[in-house]
Formats: C-alpha cells, structure tokens, sequence
C-alpha cells in the first residue's frame, strides 16, 4: 500500500476512553468467546496506574457486513503485585501474556513510576470482572542507563535538547533522587537524553523490541532499540536489561522533521516490521525551527539477521493526514492488512475500506 491509496476509514468506538496507546491483538480463543467476539485487540490508556488502565476492544460475532460493530471494555479488575505506576505506553504479546510498558517520560522529569513493565496472562483476564493477577516490576531507571550507554557506545549523535529540557529532565530527576535517597539517582547522569518508550513489540527470537519516541538522532530519524530481557519465555527476571541491537529507521524524518515511534507490530518471521511514527515532544527541542505539523505515518520494513548486514530500507505503508488526530496503535489484522487506533478525544478505530469487510468475515 501506498499513500495513494485510499484513506484509512474512521470507526468511532467509544466516547469514555481517550488518551489510548499501543494495540496488540487478542490471541486468546477464551477471551473472543467469553466477550462475543470475532476478533479484539489490547490496548492501554496512559493516565490511570495500569491496574485500571487496560482496555479490551473486541468486533461482536454478529457484527454486519460493514463490520462497525466494536465494543471496549476495561480489563480487570486485576489482583496487583506491585507498586504505584502511571503512563502506560505500550503493549505487547509474549507467550501468553500481555506485557505493558511504562514511558519513563514524565510531563516535567523523568519519573520513576512511569518506569516499569507490567503483565498477566491473557487466558486468565476472559472478561469483564474476572480478577487476573497483574504482575508489576519497578525498573528504577535501570533501562534508561542501559539504553543510554548503548546509544553512546554506538556512537549515534542525537538531536540536541533544550538546556531548560535537560535542567528538567536530567539534572532534577537526579538531584530529587539524591535527596529521596534512591539508588537510582546513580543511574541518571549529565549527558543522557530523557527516555520516551511508546512501542513494544516481541520479536521471533523472543527479544524486546522498543520504539522510542525520543531519543531521536540528530537527522531526525527514530531509533527502535532491541534487547535479551527475559531467560525464557516462561521466566520473568529483574536482570539489568541488556542491548543487543540498535536500529535507525534512516529513511524516516529529517532533521527539519524529526519524529518519533508511537507504535510497533513486529509481524513474524515472514512478515516485515510495522513501526507507527509522529512528531516528538515539542518542549524538549532546542530549535524552534521544526515543523509542527508532521502528520503521524505507518513505515514497514524486514529487519535483517544482524546489524552487520545490509542496510536496512524502509517503506512508507501510509502517511495520515495531519488533521485526523494522532495515531497510537497499529496491528494486524487476520487478513494480513492493518488496523489503527487513534486518540481524538474518543477511541477510534482507522481501517481501510477494503479492511472493513475482510474484518467481518
């Protein structure tokens, strides 16, 4: 597909949910039968603690022909085993759970409980008022110093930020942990750039894939970072997060338009990587010189075996309109074609219109 191609359709879900973010399907035939569903997504909204912020969004098995018959749902309630969190961003599937990623961003510093990863079993949350329990862990900002030493190593210039971003976003975050008494105000140090993670995906060989939303390099082009978190995939370990591959969507953005991942579906083994792009925090840039406009856009690209091997290309799958809202999810739907969520004060949901029947099917 192309930007050519007609433009994607919008379905209004629901009125009480905005602020959504990510998009993975529903794998779990319990869960589709329990909800009356022909096929659903996760997705999260970014504002409550992420015990209530996971949301169910499902197309009823008596749906029409048109295929505009969803329902949302919130999750839950879920059995907590964890602390205090907020700013869910991301969401993905592994080996029969949903994972839930915090953005570690905070609106005027880095905040360490928006730095933390969450999950429970999908076969376990069959529906509405079924207690799951939700497993959270605290990172402490040990992925922020692990993504940041790995930016440095590869020796990737980044795009600059504003002294009064890096006054609040660094220099704060480390001097309000120093007077907490937090050990992890030793893993924030002068030079990082704030972290944003706002897509998350799991790869073939079961690594994390995370799209960051800032970070960006100087040239404006986003940065997916791609790490070995988990022993297995039945084991859910605190060990420091390890980076095994740094990946640059060099064909997207400019240094006139840089943007950032709002979103990922990492397809399989035969199937490329979709990555959902859109502007960048506007109060940490340095240049006021950026457009900010960019309209959010779905790039795709097949990730190679290595970073030795070839370059890596990507290709522009559809650009949004700047004036449709933003887009904050993508996936895939069962006829191999893409589904979208966006955020316009309401859920939304963006499809083809060729999408709209092979849904209904």
């Amino acid at each position: 597909m192309s930007r050519t191609e007609q433009s994607p359709e919008p379905v209004s879900v629901s009125d009480e949910f905005s602020e959504v973010s990510g998009l993975t399907p529903i794998r779990s035939a319990r869960v589709l039968e329990a909800n009356q569903w022909r096929l659903g997504f996760w997705t999260v909204l970014d504002e409550p603690a992420v015990e209530t912020a996971v949301l169910s969004v499902g197309q009823r098995a008596d749906a029409n022909v048109d295929g505009r018959c969803w329902e949302a749902k919130m999750a839950g309630p879920f059995k907590t085993l964890g602390t205090d969190t907020t700013d869910s961003e991301a969401v993905a599937y592994h080996d029969g759970f949903i994972y839930i990623f915090g953005s570690h961003f905070g609106k005027k510093s880095l905040d360490p409980d928006r730095a933390f990863t969450a999950r429970f079993a999908e076969d376990a949350c069959v529906s509405a008022g079924s207690a799951a329990a939700l497993e959270i862990r605290k990172d402490e900002f040990r992925l922020h110093r692990a993504i940041n030493d790995a930016l440095a190593s590869a020796g990737l210039t980044l795009l600059p930020i504003s002294p009064s971003a890096a006054d609040r976003f660094i220099e704060a975050t480390r001097r309000r942990g120093e007077r907490m008494g937090e050990e992890w105000a030793t893993r924030i140090q002068a030079q990082d750039w704030p972290l944003n993670v706002e897509g998350a995906a799991f790869l073939p060989n079961d690594n994390l894939l995370l799209g960051l939303r800032s970070p960006v390099t100087a040239t404006g082009h986003p940065i997916l970072v791609e790490l070995d978190i988990f022993v297995s995939a039945s084991e859910w370990t605190q060990k420091t997060p390890r980076v095994e591959s740094i990946w640059v969507l060099n064909d997207v953005g400019s240094s006139k338009h840089p943007v950032g991942v709002r979103d990922l579906d990492a397809g399989d083994e035969t199937e490329p990587l979709s990555v959902i792009v859109g502007k960048l925090d506007g109060e940490l840039l340095r240049k006021r010189d950026h457009d900010p406009t960019i309209p959010f856009a779905h790039w795709r690209t097949t990730l190679p075996a290595s970073q030795s091997d070839a370059r890596t290309r990507w290709e522009m799958v559809r650009d949004f309109e700047s004036d449709i809202g933003r887009v904050e999810g993508v996936a895939r739907l069962p006829d191999g074609r893409f589904i979208y969520a966006s955020d316009e004060k309401r859920l939304v949901l963006r499809y083809d219109a060729a999408n709209a029947s092979a849904a209904s099917t």
